[in-house]
């Protein structure tokens, strides 16, 4: 029989859709107290629970007991105004779903109020409303979220992964909003201090700890500006974290505006490797629908190929010689010459994340459409030259074969190093004096997370304090690394890949370690070193791809040659 839904339910329901864990809390309500007009904002977080201040025009008694009522807004009041939005929130979906699976307090006051009013709401009923002396504006405060809904509560991940969670929303609306002052205190520490500056300096804050250089992107037309900063291509990461898309300083997920950013590097960027960016597209609301996803993560354009193409032509503009900006990092102990060796490297697959790609079927497809062969070695009749100073060409018998000198080299070191590391046979260099890095807070938990495996692959790394490591020794192959570079890569890649195993996360930190012991895409090599490269490649239990899934070598057989030039 079909039946209507109960308030009560119904909220529950619509929470699964907006509130599916703590950080979209705090999504809710930094963006209600940012439409509120307020220019302070303090964020409490405690475990799981957490408390939004602000000194917005906050709410009557009246608003009060609407504001936790499904569809009460006061952003949109006919259905027009859904093609003009101007505020983050609107459909009064948010607050309801909060309350409706969470124990929340609210206390607000209007600024002709003589006095404020405090109102209890568990699992979405009104406990209490009451008089309260307050400042103007606005606290919410969330606990003990999906107590009442227990199905969703078993899926919530460990503290620690909540709370990385709740950084990156903090992070990716402080940003776009740099003339608020915010606030983030964790247990009653301060944790983050944004005073309201400029965005580029926000910016920097953000980010993990060095120097950087940065090109200005902007855009602007009668309908359409186009803002921000985009990394030069010395300057990129192995993972797409400290990646910003806003469109009308809403932060967003779209895939065409990320495809046209690395499009607009086109030659400039190594394959998989990614920039840092920030982008604002600011557009009349009308051109844009955010009311595609109750999250509002995502959008859609009125003519998306307009915007595609203007990112992807002022970003090859900027590349190929505008003005760059005063925002210039790169990291200390390093000259442009380290930078660009180092960007040259890490290359992934599509995500797998087994070793050595997903099935062994799905490697015989590859290894079959590439046309792979053993690799042999006359040390009297062999002959290699270097292309680009990129690939290995040689000459067997009737084919031609053609390595990737950095893929080749890094499956080398990768089966050593392993060996190595299941004897525990790892040769280590210490330092005299321990190597300091100090990492953003974010990137801190993630490293503290991992600590033990660190150092289960050989990498002395501790703890300092302050969101300092302290490398004491390093693998020996690793001697002449960047280290700061090398961390931040290690961290990029334990966000971008979902390991489900201890096993899946070794095999990546090795095979990091790996990369950036091998030869570089761009190394200009001797003939001896290219030899011994193939002559160790053929050793290799797996010389066909390197950990990270890419071939090392295609062969083009003679015949297939001489069609080509009509010999045949």
């Amino acid at each position: 029989m079909i039946k209507i839904l109960s308030e009560n339910l119904s909220n529950k329901i619509a929470a699964g859709e907006v509130i599916d864990r703590p950080s979209a809390v705090l999504k809710e309500l930094l963006e209600n107290a940012i439409d509120s007009n307020a220019l302070n904002i303090n964020v409490y977080i405690d475990g799981t629970d957490i408390r939004v201040d602000d000194d917005g025009s906050g709410m009557s008694k009246d608003d009060l007991s609407l504001a936790i009522k499904r569809f009460a807004t006061s952003k949109i009041s006919r259905e027009d105004d859904l093609y003009s939005i101007h505020t983050f929130g609107f459909r009064g979906e948010a607050l309801p779903s909060i309350v409706s699976v969470s124990k929340t307090i609210i206390i607000s006051k209007k600024i002709n109020q003589d006095f404020g009013y405090k109102m209890e709401v568990f699992g979405g009923k009104i406990v209490k409303i009451s008089e309260f002396g307050a400042k103007i504006g606005t606290s919410i405060e969330v606990k003990d979220i999906f107590y009442n809904t227990p199905a969703r509560l078993k899926f919530m991940k460990s503290e620690e992964t909540e709370y990385r969670y709740i950084l990156s929303i903090f992070e990716d609306i402080s940003l776009v909003n740099s003339n608020i002052y915010f606030k983030l205190f964790k247990k009653g520490n301060l944790v983050y201090d944004f005073f309201p500056e400029d965005i580029e300096n926000r910016f920097k804050k953000i980010l993990p700890k060095g120097e950087y250089k940065f090109l200005k992107l902007n855009y602007l037309t009668e309908d359409i500006s186009i803002s921000g900063f985009i990394s030069v291509p010395e300057i990129t990461r192995s993972g797409k974290d400290y990646q910003y898309i806003y469109v009308n300083k809403r932060i967003v997920s779209n895939n065409a505006i990320s495809k046209a950013v690395i499009d607009g590097y086109s030659n400039f960027l190594d394959n998989n490797r990614y920039p840092i960016y920030l982008i604002n597209i600011d557009i009349n609301p009308d051109a844009v629908d955010v009311n595609v996803h109750p999250r509002k993560m995502e959008v859609r354009f009125n003519d998306l190929n307009k915007v595609y193409s203007i990112i992807k032509t002022e970003i090859n503009k900027l590349l190929t010689g505008s003005k760059s900006s005063s925002f210039y990092p790169i990291s200390k102990n390093r000259n442009q010459d380290q930078d660009i060796t180092h960007s040259q490297r890490f290359v992934y697959p599509e995500k797998n994340h087994d070793q050595n790609l997903n099935t062994n079927q799905q490697r015989l497809n590859i290894q079959s459409g590439l046309n792979l062969l053993d690799i042999s070695v006359n040390k009297n009749n062999f002959n290699v030259l270097q292309l680009f100073n990129k690939f290995i060409i040689t000459s067997f018998e009737d084919k031609l074969q053609i390595i990737d000198q950095h893929a080749a080299s890094e499956r080398v070191m990768y089966e050593k190093i392993r060996e190595h590391y299941s004897t525990s046979n790892i040769e280590l260099q210490s330092f005299l004096i321990p190597y300091s890095i100090e990492l953003n807070e974010k990137d801190f938990l993630i490293f503290s997370n991992n600590l033990e495996t660190f150092q289960k692959t050989g990498l002395d790394f501790e703890i300092f304090g302050d969101n300092i490591i302290k490398i004491s020794s390093l693998p020996l192959i690793l001697k002449d690394i960047n280290l700061e570079l090398f961390v931040n890569d290690l961290i990029a890649d334990i966000k971008e890949y979902k390991f489900n195993r201890t096993e899946d996360k070794e095999h990546y930190i090795i095979a990091t370690i790996a990369c950036h012991s091998s030869v570089r895409f761009g190394d200009k090599l001797e003939n001896d070193k290219m030899i011994k490269i193939i002559e160790d490649l053929k050793e290799c239990k797996d010389p066909y791809f390197c950990p990270h899934g890419r071939p090392t070598t295609y062969e083009i057989p003679l015949d297939e040659l001489l069609k080509k030039f009509r010999r045949k």
